[in-house]
């Protein structure tokens, strides 16, 4: 396993060049910046960070982050599902991966910028073919914008602790059970719906959820800001050997 991880690397590194950065070689935490578009005028771009657990390719993924100021953490959650998707046990996985991401990149900018050309044309505010205008036309429901009524009913069991306070700063933890990463989305959905949790400073959340059908471990975390916050709440988790999924987050209220 050592001997394939080794010659990945070795892989990466000749292909994505200064795009590949090694965070700890002991710890074999590695980074790698995916970019697509006109650099000069909308600069975007995906940082996967990622390290190999010691049973990588043969029956695990590698443990990976995302970090895109343009997603939100209901479509970043999404997205590492689609790649954790991607993984077959024995194989290496990292090259479709960066392609993939790349992929959805520029999927991503590409319909930026059609968006910003219909506005600039006016196709947004009048349909030229029906000659109905914006304040004419139906108005779309809450469900074509909002999650569904039964992503509400799968939302896990929420458990809020209490607020405490230290040198002016509010810290309260929330703990869900999920058995899905899809899962993951919905509660920090459900979480983001209250205005106090929504404008917090930092939203630090990890999660740990073993897949049994395709028997891998699947795990995230996220810093929101607050330098190694999410990647401490996922050790404290990984301490804990959690088997499903559980869901903390923290929110930091300067």
């Amino acid at each position: 396993m050592e001997e394939a991880q080794l010659e990945e690397i070795q892989a990466l590194r000749a292909i994505y060049d200064q795009a590949f950065n090694v965070l700890s070689e002991a710890g074999k935490e590695y980074m790698i910046e995916i970019k697509t578009g006109d650099f000069a005028q909308k600069p975007q771009s995906i940082i996967l960070e990622f390290l190999y657990p010691p049973d990588y390719p043969l029956t695990s993924p590698p443990v990976f982050k995302l970090r895109c100021s343009m997603l939100t953490s209901e479509e970043t959650c999404v997205l590492a599902t689609q790649l954790v998707e991607i993984y077959n046990p024995g194989e290496v996985v990292m090259f479709q991966w960066v392609e993939y991401l790349r992929e959805f990149l520029a999927e991503k900018f590409e319909a930026s910028n059609n968006f910003s050309d219909s506005v600039n044309d006016g196709a947004v505010t009048k349909d030229n073919h029906s000659g109905i205008d914006d304040a004419e036309a139906p108005n779309k429901s809450s469900s074509d914008v909002q999650p569904s009524s039964h992503k509400s009913e799968l939302c896990p069991i929420i458990h809020h602790g209490e607020a405490l306070t230290d040198r002016k700063s509010t810290f309260q933890a929330h703990v869900a059970e999920a058995t899905t990463v899809e899962q993951v989305g919905i509660v920090l959905h459900e979480l983001k719906s209250n205005k106090k949790i929504a404008t917090a400073t930092h939203n630090i959340m990890a999660y740990r959820i073993y897949d049994a059908t395709r028997q891998v471990l699947i795990q995230d975390c996220d810093d929101d800001g607050e330098s190694a916050a999410g990647s401490r709440l996922l050790h404290l988790l990984q301490v804990q050997i959690l088997q499903l999924l559980q869901l903390a987050v923290y929110n930091h209220v300067l």
